[in-house]
């Protein structure tokens, strides 16, 4: 993202992997963001019902990441505690290497 110099407000519609992305580009571009999303954060929730999202890292998750700073936080979080790394992806599907 090129710096033109105006920072503005920006409204990110949708908190998961690809809004809270953009939020965190957007933020570290110096720019106000808001993250919209309809759902009530899981954090806060007693039992989450209906939802699931199973993640891999893969190396194109981590070049996000990366990007971001965040990389080395989130591989911490996730290889050592989870002990789940996205190998390579061949077709026709993907082969996970646990450690």
């Amino acid at each position: 993202m090129e710096d033109s110099g105006a920072k503005r407000k920006i409204g990110v519609i949708g908190g998961g992997l690809v809004g809270a992305l953009n939020a965190i580009y957007f933020a570290k571009e110096g720019h106000e963001v808001a993250v919209y999303e309809s759902r009530p954060d899981i954090r806060h929730e007693e039992r989450v019902v209906g939802r699931s999202i199973n993640l891999a890292l893969s190396e194109r998750g981590r070049k996000a990441l990366r990007a971001v700073g965040l990389e080395d936080e989130v591989i911490i979080f996730h290889v050592l505690l989870w002990k789940v790394v996205m190998s390579e992806w061949r077709l026709p599907g993907c082969q996970l290497r646990h450690s």
